[in-house]
């Protein structure tokens, strides 16, 4: 449901213009939302005066009856508030289209080929793999109690002793565990925790007893970071 077009903006930006119908009907009677608080900003401080009368390109992309005709700056300055001009033509009665622009620091890095982010993301894929668990006790005779003496050594935090990391199926019950995994977005969008849509990582340890019923459930710390299309990233 996705067609992208990317255009080079110089040397050091790359935009994508995409346009996406969702299922939903149209209600001329549904109350709008308009967010211009980046662009009011660039606008007062003189940022799109600077592109009035720049060299532009112009493009056009289609999906079904839908028509998107857009013109984009040609070369743009990093950092940017980008003022980008489009027209979209569709049948009346028609489902609702989403229109988003997305720019990339450095052309390399989309590898030649349209990327996507969460506002609108296109074949969200990933590849887990798992490293391995530590296991570690509390060790009671490595803690030092506080004493007014400054002289006194200071106590190891935690006081632990730990496991070497093995990768198995079966890991040894003790006071703390850590799990290693690695994600390789093997996908074209751009997992990003920040911006109109989130991305996170949420590991979950189900506890069952004999008869394989849950027990207890475990949650560890969420991982926040930025997945991009064929980078690796490794989760503690």
């Amino acid at each position: 449901m996705h067609k992208f077009i990317s255009i080079l903006l110089a040397s050091v930006l790359a935009c994508a213009v995409g346009l996406l119908v969702t299922g939903l009907p149209v209600f001329a009677a549904n109350p709008t939302v308009s967010y211009t608080a980046l662009s009011d900003a660039a606008r007062k401080a003189g940022i799109l005066a600077g592109y009035d009368n720049c060299a532009v390109r112009q493009g056009k992309a289609t999906l079904g009856d839908c028509v998107l005709t857009f013109t984009v700056p040609k070369t743009a300055r990093a950092y940017d508030v980008v003022p980008i001009r489009y027209s979209l033509t569709r049948p009346a009665g028609a489902r609702r289209a989403a229109v988003e622009a997305v720019a990339f620091d450095d052309a390399g890095k989309a590898k030649n080929k349209p990327l996507y982010d969460l506002a609108i993301p296109g074949n969200m894929q990933v590849r887990i793999e798992y490293l391995g668990s530590v296991s570690a006790a509390y060790d009671q005779s490595q803690y030092v109690p506080l004493t007014p003496d400054p002289r006194c050594p200071i106590s190891p935090f935690p006081p632990i002793k730990r496991d070497p990391m093995v990768c198995s199926s079966t890991v040894t019950e003790a006071d703390g565990e850590w799990f290693r995994f690695k994600l390789t977005n093997t996908g074209d969008t751009i997992l990003d925790p920040e911006g109109f849509g989130a991305a996170f990582v949420e590991p979950r340890i189900t506890k069952l007893d004999k008869n394989g019923k849950e027990v207890t459930r475990f949650v560890g710390a969420r991982g926040y970071d930025d997945f991009k299309p064929a980078f690796d990233a490794i989760l503690k």
